[in-house]
């Protein structure tokens, strides 16, 4: 009681400077805004479930063997990483033709959370270091946090280059790595775009192919058979069966010198030298090639430098390729970047749909359009509130702290609907003017109030203080909560009667008039039917 006396004093100055009251809380509630660029931006944020995806790649056309002892030099550099629990070390992806010899996969466990000092990104910064020294092979890191959350790539940076030229895009792929890479904005660049490979081009030459009868079915399948291995037959064994294929020894074809050597028929039977009829080149080639949308794209795609918002790189290697992309070439976000892009986009509008239908339920509610816009006068200081709680605790506005931002809207609204309500029936029963409704209603609703804002804010505190896998998504959903309530409480006790009392004069058919003349009109039927009463008693 001596709380609800205390917060009368203090309601009437605002009452009485009601216009300065809204006007400093809209103030307020601008500045706010300002906290949106400072609040870092991301889908996800990096959760530390003691996994770690770590790839290496040596340049294209390394063989197998090379390949196994990079390998090895890699796994002697995670053994100096006291945090690192255990690993596998696959060397090699893929089989037949599209085996990619040159690939390193190694999934890294952590050891657990409790039993570390430092989170995983620390972890990861380690092992980059401990990377360094090695020669002749690309090392990229991943978490795993957005798994199953997007399509596509995983990773926070990924951006696709789409042009007609792979010449062009590799290019200009190399040129955004490295500005992102000066900026300090991204880490483990790469792209999907692996020139480089070395092959042979065997180019017939056509004329002398005919003066000596050699046709070029004979020549390719003279090579598929020295190269590859033709299959002549198949035999059947203890109930399965096996293809009957003849190759030359590997040992046999090691150079070019050694395709030179190899010999063909002509119509007539006779063995002419392969290197007499084609022309035998060294060139490279691309690893694949990708298509988006029948245009050839190449993709861009790494991990957030530490403490960078991924809103903030996003625009900033869109705002590079839109500069360094010549004409006829275009950009477009793909994997987790789009759907970072996707989300709050959906987010933002399910947001402003959310607050448009709180308002017609509540114009329903209340018979009037004034009355909804004293009660949502609440959503901007949770908003507020929320901004705040984050960028004091150094977390980030992500996909689960904007669920709490929506939750947080329907707990500010109830607040404002108390004190509404309320301050309307004292107008109707005891027939008071506004400001004397506001003045006895409030106090009584002040309980009720903080009540509820006590019950929010401690149901939302195990999500702050929790520990445990996932406490990086709890933590930002639960200060959004804590720090909106905490702020649009406080606030919505000022501000939405002054805001209340403001919006009195454009009441000009509310229902609290047409329920004024109906009660008057009701007193009046009364006294009419007391009279006849009377009469009749007579």
């Amino acid at each position: 009681e001596r709380l609800g006396e205390a917060y009368q004093k203090l309601l009437i100055p605002c009452l009485r400077w009601k216009g300065t009251v809204v006007t400093l809380s809209l103030l307020v509630f601008a500045g706010s805004l300002v906290l949106v660029k400072k609040v870092r931006q991301e889908f996800i944020p990096p959760q530390d479930q003691n996994i770690l995806i770590i790839s290496g790649q040596t340049p294209p056309g390394t063989s197998l063997e090379t390949t196994n002892q990079v390998s090895k030099e890699i796994e002697a550099a995670l053994k100096t990483v006291p945090e690192v629990e255990s690993f596998i070390v696959s060397v090699g992806s893929g089989g037949g033709s599209s085996a990619q010899v040159n690939q390193i996969f190694i999934p890294a466990r952590l050891k657990a959370r409790e039993e570390r000092s430092i989170p995983h990104t620390e972890v990861m910064n380690k092992i980059r270091e401990a990377f360094k020294p090695i020669k002749g092979v690309r090392m990229t890191m991943r978490d795993i946090s957005s798994r199953n959350l997007s399509a596509g790539r995983p990773n926070p940076i990924a951006i696709s280059l789409r042009g007609p030229d792979f010449t062009v895009l590799s290019a200009k792929a190399q040129e955004l790595m490295q500005k992102l890479e000066a900026e300090k904005l991204g880490v483990d660049l790469d792209t999907d775009y692996k020139p480089g490979i070395p092959e042979l081009l065997v180019e017939p030459r056509r004329d002398v192919m005919a003066q000596k009868g050699v046709s070029i079915d004979t020549v390719s399948l003279t090579l598929a058979a020295a190269v590859g291995g033709l299959r002549q037959g198949r035999y059947t064994s203890d109930g399965r069966r096996f293809d009957v294929r003849f190759k030359l020894p590997d040992e046999a074809l090691q150079t070019v010198a050694d395709i030179k050597r190899l010999y063909v028929r002509n119509i007539a039977g006779n063995l002419i030298p392969l290197s007499d009829v084609v022309t035998v080149k060294e060139g490279v080639a691309a690893q694949s090639i990708t298509r988006v949308n029948r245009q050839r794209a190449v993709s861009v795609f790494g991990n957030l430098a530490q403490g960078q918002s991924q809103a903030k790189v996003l625009k900033r290697a869109q705002e590079i390729a839109r500069s360094i992309l010549p004409a006829g070439y275009t950009f477009a976000l793909e994997g987790a970047s789009a759907g970072f892009d996707e989300a709050f986009t959906s987010l933002y509008a399910a947001l402003l749909i959310g607050v448009l239908v709180a308002y017609l339920i509540l114009a329903v509610q209340f018979n009037s359009f004034v009355h909804p816009l004293a009660i949502l006068m609440a959503l901007p200081f949770s908003v507020t509130g929320a901004l705040l709680a984050l960028w004091l605790f150094n977390q980030s506005l992500n996909l689960f702290s904007f669920i709490g931002l929506i939750v947080l809207m329907g707990i500010a609204k109830k607040n404002s609907i108390m004190l509404v309500e309320f301050t309307n029936q004292m107008r109707e029963h005891k027939q008071l003017d506004p400001f004397s409704a506001l003045k006895e209603a409030c106090p009584v609703r002040l309980r009720p109030i903080l009540m509820t804002s006590v019950a929010t804010l401690t149901a939302a505190l195990p999500l702050v203080l929790g520990q445990g896998m996932g406490i990086e998504t709890r933590i930002p959903m639960g200060l959004t909560i804590m720090g909106g309530t905490f702020v649009s409480t406080v606030l919505t006790l000022f501000v939405v009667p002054a805001l209340y009392l403001l919006l009195v004069s454009w009441e000009r058919h509310s229902h609290h008039k047409a329920a004024l003349e109906a009660s008057q009109q009701t007193k009046a039927d009364e006294s009419t039917l007391a009279s006849y009463k009377t009469g009749y008693e007579l």
